[in-house]
């Protein structure tokens, strides 16, 4: 699987850190060329979430997790977006591999604390 070159990426990360208007299209080139860099489809989904395109974002750090499970910065943005409320709302049932929110909010409240040596006193 042939990968982006690192002069070129590091050109997209000096693009991305100037806030060119053009990053994502930038990074859209690349990945024309490059369809199986998870490093580009990382980047993608991480712009995407910032400007609040959940469903692309999605599937644009999936497709990053799934080229390179092993790439440990793009699962934990992955399951960092998924964790966020406003991925919950605006996600399709079928893309939230999430936890049910009602299940979480038992288990919070439900918490009583451990006796012993961290026991409020």
């Amino acid at each position: 699987m042939p990968l982006c070159d690192d002069d070129t990426m590091e050109q997209l990360v000096a693009a991305l850190q100037s806030n060119d208007a053009g990053e994502l299209q930038l990074v859209d080139d690349q990945l024309r060329k490059f369809p199986e860099d998870p490093r580009l489809h990382f980047m993608r989904g991480s712009l995407l979430a910032a400007r609040k395109q959940p469903v692309a974002a999605h599937q644009a750090l999936s497709r990053a997790v799934e080229l390179a499970p092993d790439y440990h910065i793009a699962r934990y943005q992955l399951g960092f977006f998924e964790l966020t409320p406003a991925s919950r709302t605006t996600l399709p049932a079928h893309l939230y591999r999430g936890h049910d929110p009602s299940r979480a909010r038992r288990i919070r409240t439900g918490h009583r604390p451990v006796p012993g040596r961290y026991a409020a006193k």
